[in-house]
C-alpha cells in the first residue's frame, strides 16, 4: 500500500466496514472502551487513521484473536 494511502482518514462507516464490525454502534462502543483509536474533529465527528487500524488488526492477528 502506498504511503499516501496509509495516511488516509476513514469515516465511522468506512472504519466499521474495514474492521468487519456489524454496526457503527459496535465501533463506537469499542472506541469508548479504548480498543480502537479515534480522533475527534469538533464535538461529534470521529475519524480513523487507516495506518492505526492496520496496526490494530496486526496486533489482534498476532495475538490469535482473528479466526
Amino acid at each position: 500500500m502506498a504511503f499516501a494511502d496509509r495516511q488516509r482518514w476513514l469515516t465511522a462507516d468506512e472504519a466499521t466496514a474495514y474492521l468487519g464490525l456489524p454496526t457503527r454502534k459496535a465501533l463506537y462502543a469499542a472506541v469508548a472502551r479504548g480498543q480502537i483509536p479515534a480522533h475527534r474533529l469538533g464535538r461529534r465527528r470521529l475519524r480513523f487513521r487507516l495506518d492505526e487500524l492496520d496496526n490494530l488488526l496486526g496486533q489482534v492477528r498476532e495475538a490469535g484473536g482473528v479466526r
